[in-house]
């Protein structure tokens, strides 16, 4: 008997099965971009790779780049990686097809999300932290907005200058969501849940405006009805 008849019979015969993965899981799906200059790497992060000399992601890491934006934008291309390009071998489908119906966690050590994509988030552990919430380490600049779990949210943002717009939070770009948004240090913002996946409920990350002693900051209701007379019915529905 091979080594993957015995996996086959070994996952047939258990009551319940554990799954622990690292970054050769990564790997194995194609997504070669961490540790060396892959194809898909150079695609993606050409300019850093060839101005500072780092081979893979990983390296970036540890690069003393020339400034804060240059450090930011790194990062975000990095980001957009993660969330934008699909793995290229159907690795995660074999996985899931070979465990069935059998009950099962994963522990992973990899923090790309690609293991809560596939599976539910509550038989996933992310035992060294997950991009899925990154964000910045000074909550005083922008206020900061990400999905954690739930529905997706809806958030209307009415800024100081009199704007109002609203944005989608959450995971289905086919539905013009959006992973994460910054908004402007002033915005007042009203939440709630799209009862879209019917779960009942959003829960997201948000970092509160506040005045520098700590102070929430909340707009009294007929200011807002004056400055946003179009919102009226959001108002309504959001103040007390």
């Amino acid at each position: 008997m091979n080594k993957i008849d015995e996996l086959i019979k070994h996952v047939k015969d258990a009551d319940a099965i554990v799954v622990g993965a690292g970054s050769g899981m990564s790997r194995a799906t194609g997504l070669a971009f961490w540790y060396e200059n892959s194809p898909l790497y150079m695609d993606n992060i050409k300019y850093f790779a060839k101005k500072y000399g780092f081979n893979g992601l990983f390296q970036g890491f540890y690069n003393r780049f020339e400034s804060e934006e240059e450090h930011w934008a790194f990062l975000l291309e990095l980001y957009k990686m993660m969330n934008e390009i699909p793995p290229q071998k159907p690795t995660y489908e074999y996985l899931k097809n070979l465990i069935g119906d059998k009950p099962v966690h994963y522990v992973t050590t990899n923090q790309d999300m690609l293991f809560t994509k596939y599976f539910p988030e509550n038989e996933v552990s992310e035992i060294q932290g997950s991009w899925h919430y990154f964000q910045s380490s000074r909550p005083m600049s922008d206020r900061k907005l990400y999905p954690t779990k739930g529905d997706a949210a809806i958030v209307h943002c009415f800024t100081q200058d009199g704007q109002y717009y609203k944005v989608r939070l959450g995971l289905d770009k086919n539905k013009d969501e959006v992973h994460g948004f910054y908004v402007d240090s002033g915005t007042f913002t009203a939440i709630e849940d799209s009862n879209d996946a019917g779960v009942g409920f959003s829960q997201i990350s948000i970092e509160i405006p506040n005045n520098g002693d700590g102070a929430i900051l909340v707009p009294k209701k007929d200011k807002l009805l004056q400055m946003f007379p179009e919102q009226k019915d959001i108002i309504e529905r959001f103040c007390v």
